[in-house]
């Protein structure tokens, strides 16, 4: 399934479903840039398209539990996914290939809970 909508800002994005991994490009802004998310995997990678660095979650991990300065980006998985479930409206059936999902091996990864850890 794909999906194309505004977000609150009035940027465009397009979002790929498919069973239980989504992808979402553009739209959102990581460091003010357009950014890219994929999840699969029991994971979630958000990245930004100028920049080739982003961060990767286990979405099994419970990050409530870290304290976090006010100069640290904070981001929610589930506020994320929340608001995808409510764009799935926007969405016309189709066949997406594997492809879409594949994280890419140029951008460097942070797990989230090491970036957390940092002072």
């Amino acid at each position: 399934m794909q999906c194309d909508y505004y977000d609150e800002k009035g940027n465009s994005a397009t979002a790929y479903f498919k069973e239980d991994w989504f992808k979402i490009d553009g739209g959102i802004t990581y460091n003010n840039l357009p950014g890219v998310i994929i999840s699969k995997d029991n994971k979630l990678w958000i990245w930004n398209k100028e920049a080739a660095e982003g961060y990767v979650f286990d979405l099994s991990l419970d990050y409530s539990q870290y304290s976090v300065s006010k100069k640290k980006i904070v981001i929610k998985p589930e506020e994320i996914t929340e608001k995808l479930e409510f764009q799935k409206q926007n969405c016309s059936p189709g066949l997406i290939e594997d492809s879409v999902f594949d994280i890419p091996g140029e951008v460097s990864f942070t797990a989230y809970e090491e970036y957390l850890q940092t002072k």
